[in-house]
């Protein structure tokens, strides 16, 4: 809702969350689904065909890296390719890092630690992964300052505040052990 206006196209993974492509709508957008190729390896972005969809009413991109239900990681090659996409473009990245921390071995990476794309990049994050509050609709939203004042506004406005109990648990998974 911050970084489209009506009739604007954003990209969403197919398959991926369903709430993806019904916020777009809902809020008057084009939901443009992309999609994902099988490897050798798991699955990986079919590039070519995320390319061939830009148009001059393209805004923003959904990245769901360490997607779900996929379960797919995009490579540092990847990732830096949807970056390029994102600059040439001038799009906007919604990172969904809902599942950033939830592996076996190795270390994640934010397409936001990328040079050129701290300023294009939301981070959506969700307590529900990590912290096993499904349900309890806890999350959060790191982005540029222009972006972060939008959402505050929005969330006053829109879901007032989130229960009590909710946000000590937030607090406690934050900073507990």
């Amino acid at each position: 809702q911050t970084v489209m206006e009506p009739g604007d196209e954003v990209f969403y993974p197919n398959p991926g969350y369903p709430i993806y492509e019904s916020q777009i709508e809902y809020y008057g957008g084009t939901a443009v689904a992309y999609r994902y190729v099988e490897t050798p390896t798991g699955f990986a972005l079919d590039m070519d065909h995320l390319r061939s969809l830009v148009t001059e009413r393209t805004k923003a991109i959904i990245y769901n890296d360490l997607q779900n239900p996929l379960s797919s990681e995009s490579s540092p090659e990847e990732m830096q390719a949807v970056a390029h996409l994102a600059i040439a473009n001038d799009l906007w990245v919604l990172s969904d890092e809902a599942y950033f921390e939830m592996r076996y071995s190795g270390a994640s990476s934010s397409i936001a630690s990328l040079p050129g794309m701290q300023e294009r990049t939301v981070i959506l994050y969700t307590f529900s992964k990590k912290f096993a509050m499904t349900g309890w609709r806890l999350g959060a939203a790191i982005a540029p300052l222009p972006i972060a004042e939008q959402i505050a506004k929005l969330n006053t406005n829109d879901e007032s505040c989130t229960a009590h109990f909710v946000q000590w648990a937030g607090v406690e998974g934050i900073t507990g052990d």
